[in-house]
């Protein structure tokens, strides 16, 4: 068994502990940018149903979110060659690119 439970589209593989995130397909969105530099009172209000109780880092979170749709798309983080990406958790809690498939 793979440990992926494809059914539930699962990206999880519970025998190796990594993260397997199949190529999908998406284009740049520049209008993201524009919301990169939102106060936070305005992210907060916008992108959380619970503002009060989003960890300090949320809406630096959500600005580098916004700035990576708008800069990024498929081929910029899959390559040309439509590759799965694994990672792996290190032992300081940060999930590292281990391999393509």
């Amino acid at each position: 068994s793979s440990g992926i439970n494809a059914e539930y589209g699962n990206i999880f593989n519970t025998v190796l502990e990594t993260i397997e995130i199949p190529f999908f397909d998406f284009e740049k969105e520049p209008g993201w940018g524009q919301a990169a530099h939102l106060p936070d009172h305005v992210i907060l209000k916008n992108c959380s149903t619970s503002p009060h109780c989003e960890p300090p880092t949320f809406c630096q979170d959500m600005r580098n979110m916004f700035t990576f749709r708008a800069t990024k798309d498929s081929s910029t983080i899959f390559g040309e060659s439509k590759r799965t990406l694994v990672y792996y958790l290190d032992s300081n809690g940060k999930w590292v690119l281990q391999c393509t498939l």
